[in-house]
């Protein structure tokens, strides 16, 4: 089930070597420019991987230049990994900012949970909704439903994950778990019957912290009964914990700033077409002044809880100028991609053996 995308690695130039770093997976460099956090995950209705992306102003593909009403704020988009082909434009979402999908396998559905801040004001007076945590969910990922949730969080970004089996000791029962930006709260949801916009419960913020320090991508191991965060920042770790209370981080980076980010050039035929965007092709020339930083972690996809299929893994990040006094005209982010021959399991695992 090994996505076409890999096939234009084909004779492409090679990866350069890490100096005393040496990631679980490859990493096969990046795919486009200028989205922001990106999430991505695997739908089984179709067998196919696909992307929520966070798209803001300046992007040279945002819907802005089509459509009146996604002019000058961020928004979600769904694309179709393989392809390159935008699945929808989630109109819904206009004026929202930091979405990350999750795919709740029980019920055959997919959520995009994100707050109001609109990423191209820097505003948390969202035009569409005032601050807090909101929910879209689709059954076809073409038409979605949202509505604002009772997660008490006004924030930036927020991540899910389910929870399979029993709940650790000292934690209340759920099935759901939201991680938050900095770790500064976490909460859980022991919904019946699958409905997220309601029945978050807040864990004790003096007691239930830590594990991630920006841009949180979480998820649950049965197999091992731990919770692990990757998160945000120049050099990624991954944390886990049994109580979401005592942490513990894995001795190696998962990702940092390397050459390899960009080194390969963008999938050209495959998910944009630079050719509408020729600023990129001198962003690209110059790559060895600016690519030294790595940020927003995520992961895909989860072989438990009914996708068994999954044997493999993605890892998606940002590699960007950030930091960067050599070149200030660098892209402000681009979005890279690593893949591992393993389960995610499997691969998080691997950090602590």
């Amino acid at each position: 089930m090994q996505a076409s995308l890999i096939l234009f690695l084909a004779g492409c130039c090679g990866l350069a070597a890490a100096d005393d770093w040496t990631p679980h997976y490859t990493k096969l460099g990046s795919y486009d420019a200028r989205v922001y956090e990106t999430s991505m995950f695997y739908w089984k209705k179709t067998g196919k991987y696909v992307l929520l992306e966070n798209i803001p102003c300046g992007y040279w593909g945002h819907a802005g230049q089509w459509e009146p009403e996604y002019k000058n704020h961020s928004y979600y988009r769904i694309r179709d990994f393989e392809t390159g082909a935008v699945m929808t434009n989630i109109s819904s979402s206009i004026g929202m900012g930091f979405g990350a999908s999750f795919i709740d396998y029980d019920n055959q559905r997919a959520w995009v949970f994100g707050t109001s801040y609109d990423r191209c004001n820097n505003s948390h007076n969202s035009p569409t909704g005032p601050p807090g945590v909101y929910a879209w969910w689709s059954d076809d990922l073409l038409t979605w439903n949202r509505a604002k949730t009772d997660a008490n969080w006004t924030q930036y970004n927020v991540d899910v994950a389910r929870v399979y089996g029993q709940s650790p000791p000292g934690i209340p029962t759920h099935k759901y778990v939201m991680a938050t930006e900095d770790g500064s709260a976490w909460l859980i949801n022991d919904s019946p019957d699958g409905n997220l916009t309601k029945g978050w419960v807040l864990l004790d913020q003096q007691k239930y912290r830590g594990g991630v320090a920006a841009c949180p991508s979480v998820r649950y191991l049965p197999s091992d009964g731990y919770y692990y965060t990757v998160s945000g920042g120049h050099v990624i770790y991954i944390q886990r914990s049994k109580d979401l209370q005592n942490w513990e981080k894995a001795p190696a980076p998962f990702v940092q700033p390397s050459p390899g980010d960009v080194r390969i050039p963008p999938f050209v035929g495959s998910i944009a077409n630079y050719g509408e965007n020729p600023s990129t092709w001198v962003s690209m020339a110059n790559r060895d002044k600016w690519d030294h930083n790595s940020n927003d972690c995520d992961l895909c996809c989860e072989s438990w809880g009914g996708a068994s299929e999954v044997q493999e893994s993605w890892v998606v990040y940002g590699a960007s100028d950030q930091g960067s006094k050599e070149w200030q005209q660098g892209p402000e982010g681009f979005s890279a991609l690593g893949h591992a021959k393993m389960p995610l399991d499997k691969l998080l695992q691997s950090y602590f053996e």
